[in-house]
């Protein structure tokens, strides 16, 4: 696939509901199978973002930029992981995978309708 934000942002959205479906599974064939498929579309997901910054970054700046890319990434990722935990004791742990994968989502589907308003790829 060529990089382009509107292909991540959708690989964004199908990661999401991958997630949700996974968290909310009863059958486990049936989660084990969206794990995976959501495992095969975050790694999508993340090597176009990666690809998307590098390509996107000035050449005297590109270092830092990753850097600061793979530094702000991999904060969020354990920013989630304690929310999800936080919530998932008040809510339950599938519920609360389940509205962080639809709060991603919400923010991707806004991110697409901005940039289909500004008429980027």
């Amino acid at each position: 696939m060529p990089p382009r934000p509107r292909i991540a942002i959708i690989l964004e959205l199908l990661w999401g509901g991958a997630l949700t479906v996974f968290s909310l599974a009863n059958a486990y064939w049936l989660a084990i199978a969206f794990l995976f498929l959501a495992g095969f579309l975050e790694l999508s997901f993340n090597a176009m973002a990666q690809s998307l910054v590098q390509l996107n970054a000035p050449l005297e700046k590109r270092g830092r930029v990753i850097g600061l890319f793979n530094m702000a990434s991999l904060g969020l990722r354990t920013f989630s992981g304690v929310s999800v935990g936080l919530i998932g004791s008040f809510v339950g742990i599938h519920w609360s995978l389940a509205l962080a994968a639809l709060a991603a989502m919400t923010i991707a589907a806004l991110l697409l309708l901005l940039l289909g308003r500004t008429g980027g790829q």
